[in-house]
């Protein structure tokens, strides 16, 4: 039974024992007041202790539901309105495409956000305001104009949450949002005090990790913004990321050996000082994802094992590292292994039928494979279906008509490569050196077309 309960028995159960007495021996005046004196004393201190809280919660769940409601309603209207074309920006001039006006006024992100930041100021002393903020943060790590609403609501919530939830344990999930962010002057001095002034151990050790990540992450799209200046068609996408990104980009001193090695002293930090210290597990839940809650599903971790994992995938995983091997079965249990198209562009994939965005690349794959035929080129996927019978069944249906491992869920390929999602691409080059090519399913064909031919001529020059 709960304490609210056992208050409010406790409350009646007392009404009745003094109606007991007010029967016999006391005075019944006395007995009455008596008793409603305990009983309003159980509900001031029922309202006190637990009321503030819930209705904290109650409200933060209110916008969190705004929100779910207006992004659907967005949903719904694209849909309508159709896929945009991937090319629209080419009438444009840069900063034209930068000033450009917004197609339909401002998102659901826009409308809610400030409401977010003022409920986190309000309840500044109540663990929900760390909820509140990381949502705002959450939203806005991906927004490119760093003077937009957006941008500057995220900036100040990681203000208040430098202010006032350094010692929060669920801090290290903000830690982990922030580090994406490029150029932000809020989220360095967030990470820098952390590891500088938190009192818990686990939440220095993952400002440690972010500001690692951090500068790996800037070291990717310095090079990334570098490779789209000689790209000859860009999508939409990849020219608001040059428009918005570039000049910021190119104002920073970024020199790449100095970087590895800052990325090395602080992994080696975490690694020889908080190794063995457990991780939090961490997720967002409730109505927009509004509530950070404790993971109770998550594999535990240590901070030494999420240092070593981000070096692995430096060396493995990244654009210039050596791809991982793969060794697994196919459909029929077959063992191949990646390793075995040496030689060859690779396209690999981790898919599965259970992905909406895997099962809409589909017939993209198939034009690939029948396009690239007679080159040096594979399309190879690691196959994330619960059961092998599912692949089996594609392939015998024709929807997939190139080589896949089947791995499962989480099988032992999606372990080595650090546990990828569903849908991630890689172009792996004919000397098993992964590409700067940053692929997804929402890109069009031709896209997908130019990135293997540019591969496949590398392999031609090589070869001359």
């Amino acid at each position: 039974m709960g304490r609210r309960a056992k208050n409010a028995l406790a409350a009646v159960e007392f009404v009745h024992l003094s109606q007991s007495f007010s029967d016999n021996a006391m005075p019944s005046r006395f007995i009455s007041f008596l008793a409603a004196f305990v009983l309003l004393f159980q509900v001031a201190n029922l309202v006190s202790a637990d009321a503030p809280a819930d209705l904290i919660e109650q409200e933060l769940i209110k916008l969190g539901e705004e929100y779910q409601r207006l992004d659907e309603e967005r949903v719904k209207l694209r849909r309508k309105q159709g896929r945009p074309p991937e090319y629209s920006n080419e009438n444009y001039t840069d900063e034209a495409w930068r000033n450009r006006p917004a197609a339909a006024g401002p998102g659901p992100t826009e409308t809610v956000a400030p409401k977010f930041l003022a409920f986190a100021e309000q309840y500044a002393n109540s663990p929900y305001a760390l909820d509140a903020i990381c949502f705002v943060v959450r939203r806005g790590s991906t927004n490119v104009d760093k003077q937009g609403v957006v941008s500057q609501a995220a900036s100040e919530a990681i203000r208040l949450a430098t202010r006032d939830h350094l010692n929060d344990p669920r801090l290290p999930a903000l830690l982990g949002i922030v580090d994406g962010q490029v150029n932000s002057p809020a989220a360095d001095r967030l990470l820098h005090k952390a590891a500088d002034d938190a009192r818990l151990a686990a939440t220095r050790a993952a400002a440690l990790r972010s500001l690692a990540t951090a500068q790996h992450n800037l070291g990717l799209r310095y090079e990334w913004i570098a490779a789209l200046e000689s790209k000859e068609r860009l999508t939409d996408l990849e020219r608001t990321l040059k428009v918005w990104w570039g000049p910021e980009l190119k104002a920073l001193p970024y020199d790449k050996a100095a970087t590895r090695a800052e990325i090395n002293r602080l992994l080696a930090k975490v690694e020889s000082e908080y190794g063995d210290v457990p991780a939090p597990a961490l997720r967002f839940t409730g109505p927009g994802g509004v509530l950070l809650r404790e993971d109770t599903q998550a594999v535990p971790q240590t901070n030494g094992e999420l240092a070593a994992a981000l070096r692995f995938r430096i060396e493995h995983l990244d654009p210039g590292g050596v791809a991982q091997e793969i060794v697994g079965r196919d459909a029929q249990g077959a063992e191949f292994r990646l390793s075995d198209f040496r030689g060859k562009v690779v396209l690999l994939t981790f898919s599965a039928n259970w992905c909406p965005p895997c099962r809409k690349l589909y017939p993209v794959q198939r034009e690939l494979v029948e396009r690239f035929k007679d080159a040096p080129f594979a399309l190879l996927s690691v196959s994330m279906d619960e059961r092998v019978d599912t692949l089996r069944e594609s392939l015998n249906a024709g929807e997939i008509t190139w080589r896949c491992w089947w791995d499962g869920r989480h099988g032992p390929i999606h372990k080595s490569w650090n546990a990828p999602a569903a849908g991630e691409i890689v172009l792996i080059d004919a000397d098993g050196i992964i590409q700067d090519a940053p692929l997804h399913g929402g890109m069009p064909a031709e896209e997908f077309e130019s990135a293997i031919e540019r591969a496949i001529r590398r392999v031609a020059q090589a070869t001359k």
